[in-house]
């Protein structure tokens, strides 16, 4: 793919614009919306003059081993560490999300049952569902957003670090800091059911792929799955969150799970900050998963 950078704007290959601010270059704009909202990297001999207003340079939807830093997620993870290190988290709820509260006992799950809950965060639905009764094993790539949770809910907790993960601990929820990809079954022991509500939404469409293709491993026939998206024209706002329709939810989850849509309704109050970013309308949808034998 090619993105074109202009004087006064950013626009790449489908469309998606950019204005450029007074005082910034098209350089600096690009690299700031590239690096900072659109999970892509640059090779580094792929930049070149293509006139004075205009440069072109190749755009990789996922980073590649020869990327900047040699790491296929790096600039990834860069992007929710930094998140979290401002503060800049408006993906952050303030209630536990109400088709959770809905939906999650269709689960038909018994106290005690272990509950995965991908990039987690620092989200309120944990003690709703601890509430339950449930055990909470949450999996972020942030410690700041783990020891968070525990301390705005004012929780005691256990810190332990591992090769791969900081693990925060009480005797009801487990919060693991580190890398999805490196979490196994051994590590993080039996699962009864997985929630996701801003997981496979908060990942662009190579990593969806990746992340459902690790995520199989925590299924048996028995286990259960709540997974929440939305859809909406993506040429609005690029993403994150992105836009996953029921079509993609089956191409992904088809092979090891049963999929049952439980809920499909315009969203009739978009949260401020996406609408800041052009965002118009949206569909959410609620799915129950059940692993196949």
């Amino acid at each position: 793919m090619i993105i074109q950078r202009r004087a006064d704007v950013v626009v790449n290959q489908q469309g998606f614009k950019q204005p450029v601010p007074q005082g910034k270059s098209a350089i600096q704009m690009a690299d700031a919306w590239l690096f900072g909202g659109n999970n892509v990297a640059v090779k580094n001999d792929c930049r070149h003059e293509a006139s004075p207003s205009a440069i072109l340079l190749d755009w990789h939807g996922i980073m590649s081993e020869s990327s900047l830093h040699g790491h296929p997620e790096h600039m990834q993870k860069e992007y929710w560490h930094q998140k979290w290190q401002s503060s800049d988290i408006g993906f952050n709820q303030q209630q536990p999300n109400k088709l959770l509260q809905r939906y999650f006992p269709a689960l038909q799950l018994k106290p005690g049952d272990r509950v995965l809950v991908p990039l987690c965060g620092k989200s309120v639905d944990m003690i709703w569902l601890a509430g339950q009764g449930l055990k909470l094993v949450g999996v972020e790539l942030s410690p700041l957003a783990c020891e968070a949770f525990f301390k705005e809910n004012r929780m005691p907790f256990q810190i332990k670090k591992t090769d791969d993960f900081i693990i925060y601990s009480n005797p009801d929820i487990i919060l693991l800091a580190g890398d999805f990809f490196k979490l196994t079954q051994q590590i993080i022991g039996h699962i009864d059911a997985i929630y996701d509500r801003a997981a496979l939404i908060a990942l662009p469409a190579d990593l969806r792929q990746s992340y459902t293709s690790h995520l199989a491993q925590f299924f048996t026939e028995k286990t259960r799955m709540l997974l929440i998206t939305s859809t909406y024209d993506q040429s609005q706002m690029p993403g994150p969150p992105f836009s996953v329709d029921e079509q993609e939810v089956k191409t992904l989850f088809n092979p090891f799970c049963t999929i049952k849509r439980l809920y499909e309704k315009p969203i009739n109050d978009l949260p401020e900050h996406l609408r800041a970013r052009g965002l118009l309308a949206a569909t959410e949808m609620a799915y129950e998963m059940t692993g196949k034998v």
